[in-house]
């Protein structure tokens, strides 16, 4: 995966969360890095597996406090994935995360805070979303974008979570 290799060659910081279908990759490619979850279940019993499950359906409810007891720096995630939409679309409007890479498979969010300013100063201009998005859309699946980012028509330029307005 290409954001694994962003994220490792940029030295990206502090404890990784990372989506399910991620882990092992991770594991493989950056050895040294700690995965957040892989698809080794039986080491880790179900009790684990049931809280990345809630998680993902409900970032709201359960994002800020995971992130604060496991001291996540860096999300890495595969985006064209269903279990991965809701946490796409809350970091995505989340003020305390910024994305510094994004590709038609994989996004990386990086925690705002004063040690990743430089990299999000760094890496986040150069973000082509819009393009992105369109090519998804074209692409990929038809309705990616909208589910990622809450309502807006396909081929629209401007989006809705809840009630934040966003215009690309």
């Amino acid at each position: 995966e290409a954001a694994v290799r962003f994220a490792r060659e940029n030295k990206l910081p502090g404890r990784i969360f990372n989506s399910y279908d991620l882990g092992s990759y991770i594991m493989y490619h950056w050895p040294e890095e700690k995965v957040f979850i892989d698809t080794r279940l039986h080491f880790r019993g179900t009790e684990d597996f049931q809280n990345y499950i809630d998680l993902m359906r409900e970032p709201e409810k359960h994002w800020d406090d995971l992130a604060e007891q496991y001291q996540i720096q860096t999300v890495i995630l595969k985006h064209l994935s269903r279990d991965t939409d809701f946490l796409v679309g809350y970091l995505f409007k989340h003020r305390n995360w910024a994305v510094v890479y994004c590709d038609e498979r994989g996004i990386i969010f990086l925690k705002r805070a004063a040690e990743n300013l430089e990299l999000i100063n760094k890496f986040a201009p150069l973000l082509d979303l819009e393009g992105l998005f369109d090519r998804a859309e074209r692409v990929y699946r038809p309705h990616w974008s909208r589910r990622m980012l809450g309502t807006g028509e396909v081929g629209s330029k401007k989006y809705e979570i809840g009630s934040e307005k966003y215009e690309l």
